[in-house]
């Protein structure tokens, strides 16, 4: 986390700076709201920068374990925390800078409901891995054939499985 650090004491400068300077009206406002947001993305960086520590511990801890489970849930938990973070460190820095989020959020009460039929299939999508994973009919590393494809367990994410074929492609 050096540069998203970095980032931020520098941030931190300028808005001790800005403080300094005593510049009145429009100029002290719009330089605020800069530095403001300079400073929400390095704590928004480094955040996402400390989900790989996060997940390094992780994949430590499901090495020690005999099951592969765990081995296949850490690579999800990953990618979750990862959009967690970004998300919720968006709406934070949105309302911190004095916008209403609150609205937003609700607006989104409505406007969740034409996204959720939209993402209908990335929903089954999701579930069908949740239950590939709990399942195991087939692991990363084995041979399986689905249709006419069939090769190598490479990965197993959100939306897909990854195949190796026989000529080194990946399906």
């Amino acid at each position: 986390i050096e540069k998203p650090s970095g980032l931020f004491l520098a941030s931190l400068f300028w808005l001790l700076s800005l403080q300094l300077l005593q510049l009145e009206g429009l100029t002290l406002k719009l330089l605020t709201f800069v530095v403001q947001v300079i400073l929400s993305v390095s704590i928004i960086w480094a955040a996402y920068r400390l989900c790989d520590v996060v997940t390094a511990y992780l994949l430590g801890l499901a090495q020690k374990t005999e099951s592969d489970l765990d081995d296949h849930l850490v690579p999800l938990v990953s990618r979750s925390l990862r959009i967690f973070v970004v998300v919720m460190g968006t709406l934070l820095a949105i309302d911190n800078l004095g916008f209403d989020v609150m609205s937003l959020i609700a607006g989104l009460g409505l406007g969740g409901l034409a996204f959720a039929l939209a993402a209908k299939d990335t929903a089954a999508n999701l579930f069908g891995s949740v239950m590939i994973i709990l399942d195991r009919p087939f692991r990363i590393g084995d041979w399986i054939k689905v249709g006419d494809m069939e090769g190598t367990v490479v990965n197993i994410g959100f939306r897909s499985t990854r195949l190796r074929t026989f000529y080194d492609s990946l399906v």
